[in-house]
C-alpha cells in the first residue's frame, strides 16, 4: 500500500504499462460553429478535427539495499532469540517493503514536479538527464502579482477566481479542488479581504476559521482547499515534492 501522505495520484493517477515504452493517441475536437446559407447555395466546407500519436521511452526506477554475509549471520543470530529487538530488526530489513516505498515516494516527487512547472526533469540523477514537457500553457502556471504573505495588499479572492475561470475557460469544468500548502491557508486565514468578507456579517474577526473561510469560498463559487505538506527524505535532505 502506498504511504498516506503520497495524495498526488489523485490528480496523475498510476497507470501500470506493462512495457519499456508507452505510447498514446491525442484526439484535438473542437466545437466549431457551422453557417447559416440561403437554399440551393453549396454548403460551407468545414474543418477536420485531428490526432496526435505520441511515444516515450520509460525509464527503470529502483533501489537495492544489499547485505553482506558478516551482517547476515548476526542478523539470524539476533532473530533466534525472539525478543522485541527481533521484531525491530524485522521492520528494519524487510527490504521489499522499503525498497517499494521507496519507489512510491520518487514518484510522488515527480508528479509534485510536473505539477509545479508542467514538466517532468531529471538532471544527472544517476547519470540521467531527461525533461518531458506536458506542454502546459503558461497562464495556466500563474503567481499572484501580490504575494498572499501581505495580508494587507493580497486579494487572493480575486486571483482565485481569475485562474478557476480562466481553468473552466479552458477544461470545459471547474477546478474540483485546490490543492496548497498549511502555510498559504494561514496566509487566507489573516488575509484583510478574507476577513472583510466574513465581518461583513458579524464584524471583522482578527482571523476566521477553516470554517469560515470554507464559506467565503463557496460564496465564491471557488473549490475547497486541501491541505498537502508531504515532506520525503532525499539524500538526507527533507524535500517538498
Amino acid at each position: 500500500p502506498s504511504p498516506a501522505n503520497l495524495t498526488l495520484n489523485r490528480g496523475l493517477p498510476d497507470r501500470p504499462v506493462g512495457d519499456i515504452e508507452v505510447e498514446w493517441d491525442t484526439l484535438f475536437q473542437t466545437n466549431r460553429a457551422a453557417k447559416f446559407r440561403a437554399w440551393d447555395a453549396e454548403t460551407p466546407i468545414g474543418q477536420r478535427d485531428r490526432f496526435q500519436r505520441s511515444r516515450v521511452a520509460l525509464p527503470p526506477l529502483g533501489q537495492k539495499t544489499p547485505i553482506g554475509e558478516e551482517e547476515r549471520l548476526q542478523l539470524e543470530r539476533v532473530r533466534s532469540r525472539g525478543d522485541n529487538t527481533a521484531r525491530l530488526l524485522e521492520a528494519v530489513y524487510n527490504d521489499a517493503a522499503n525498497n517499494a516505498r521507496a519507489v512510491r515516494c520518487r514518484m510522488e516527487l515527480a508528479r509534485g514536479d510536473v505539477l509545479t512547472d508542467g514538466k517532468f526533469t531529471l538532471t544527472a540523477e544517476n547519470g540521467l538527464t531527461i525533461e518531458a514537457d506536458y506542454g502546459v500553457d503558461p497562464t495556466h502556471l500563474p503567481t499572484a502579482a501580490t504575494p498572499w504573505s501581505n495580508y494587507t495588499d493580497s486579494d487572493p479572492l480575486q486571483d482565485l477566481r481569475a485562474w478557476a475561470d480562466l481553468y473552466t475557460d479552458d477544461a470545459g469544468e471547474p477546478p474540483a479542488f485546490m490543492l496548497t500548502s498549511r502555510t498559504v491557508v494561514g496566509h487566507l486565514l489573516r488575509n484583510d479581504k478574507v476577513r472583510a468578507m466574513v465581518g461583513s456579517l458579524n464584524g471583522t474577526p482578527t482571523m476566521v476559521t477553516r470554517a469560515q473561510l470554507n464559506a467565503v469560498l463557496d460564496a465564491h463559487d471557488l473549490p475547497q482547499l486541501v491541505e498537502y505538506d508531504t515532506r520525503i527524505d532525499v539524500d538526507g535532505v527533507s524535500t517538498r515534492p
